[in-house]
């Protein structure tokens, strides 16, 4: 049922670009998923964030070069925790790097989405992302 659920899904960003962050808004904003956004802005905030469990987050949008600790250290953490693992982290970055790619999918990254040039392409890319794992996906809770 498009646009039709009761549910807020918990959304959180973790990017510290404030120009990529802006974009994630303003993009998310045409997405027709009712949700909530956090965003953290280094991967030591995004640790703390859930582990600490100030949220609980349905889906993870997780950049890879970040402050502190770097996107695959952060999915390495999540993916070994036994209260965390079932999330779904989508990496969100604009590395190409097959090196990048693959450490990813090594980690148990859900997915790896390259950061569209455009907000239009920004908004399909989010709302396909977000219809397919918060609505579609069986996920463990």
């Amino acid at each position: 049922m498009k646009g039709k659920s009761l549910i807020t899904y918990k959304i959180l960003l973790v990017e510290d670009n404030p120009g990529d962050i802006f974009l994630v808004q303003e993009a998310l904003k045409d997405v027709d998923i009712k949700h909530r956004l956090y965003v953290a802005k280094s991967g030591k905030e995004a640790i703390e964030k859930i582990i600490q469990e100030h949220i609980r987050p349905d889906l993870i949008l997780l950049d890879i070069n970040l402050p502190f600790n770097n996107g695959l250290e952060v999915l390495h953490t999540l993916k070994t925790s036994d209260r965390h693992c079932h999330i779904p982290v989508i990496m969100l970055t604009t590395s190409s790097s097959p090196r990048d790619i693959k450490r990813s999918y090594q980690l148990q990254a859900s997915s790896y989405l390259c950061k569209p040039d455009s907000i239009d392409g920004l908004t399909d890319l989010l709302q396909n992302t977000c219809n397919y794992y918060l609505q579609q996906a069986m996920l463990p809770v």
